[in-house]
């Protein structure tokens, strides 16, 4: 994977995406523990996300867990993301027994 700089570049990132039809239905996501740390003109919001769907004949299941961190910044009064990052969430590991 690279990193997709600007707007457009993301767009053109997206565009195959956006002509799929997603392999379930009734999507939901729950943002959980959102903090904000807000500094003049620019704010950090850190938060985890839990993706929910239903596929093709089964109940709704976690689909994905992200970390999610974006920056923003206010530009000409509004409040706009310059930054986004996100990862799936990993496994917690076992500890091995002492």
């Amino acid at each position: 994977e690279r990193r997709v700089d600007g707007l457009d570049a993301m767009q053109v990132r997206l565009a195959p995406m956006k002509k799929m039809k997603p392999p379930f239905t009734d999507p939901r996501y729950d943002m959980i523990d959102p903090k904000v740390q807000h500094h003049g003109d620019v704010a950090l919001l850190t938060f985890n996300l839990v993706n929910y769907g239903k596929p093709p004949g089964a109940p709704e299941r976690v689909l994905a867990r992200w970390n999610s961190t974006e920056v923003y910044s206010r530009i000409g009064g509004t409040w706009k993301i310059i930054h986004s990052h996100w990862s799936f969430i990993q496994p917690e590991s076992k500890q091995p027994r002492s």
